[in-house]
């Protein structure tokens, strides 16, 4: 019956070894992940702010395309409008 308990002891001895040493090997990785991001940090919200000047200026020429096809719609609507009406009149 002690063998057991002896047994089961040093197996639990052995697992908590194990979390430990994993902990702590995790824990030095986070630190140099911290570590990297902390110097790269700067370059990245550069990136970043770069990033997002490109989209604005993108949306912006989106919005302009998008007002030019509106216009080029209403004149053409026009036309269209225009050509029904003389199509009309010319069949009477």
């Amino acid at each position: 019956m002690y063998v057991f308990i002896s047994i089961v002891l040093i197996a639990e001895l052995i697992i908590a070894g194990t979390i430990i040493l994993t902990i702590n090997k995790l824990d030095k990785r986070v630190l140099e992940l911290n570590e990297q991001i902390e110097t790269q940090g700067p370059k990245i919200i550069d990136a970043l702010k770069s990033v997002r000047g490109n989209v604005e200026k993108t949306v912006n020429a989106l919005k302009m395309a998008w007002e030019i096809l509106q216009r080029k719609k209403e004149r053409y609507l026009l036309i269209l409008i225009k050509n029904i009406i003389v199509m009309i009149v010319v069949s009477r």
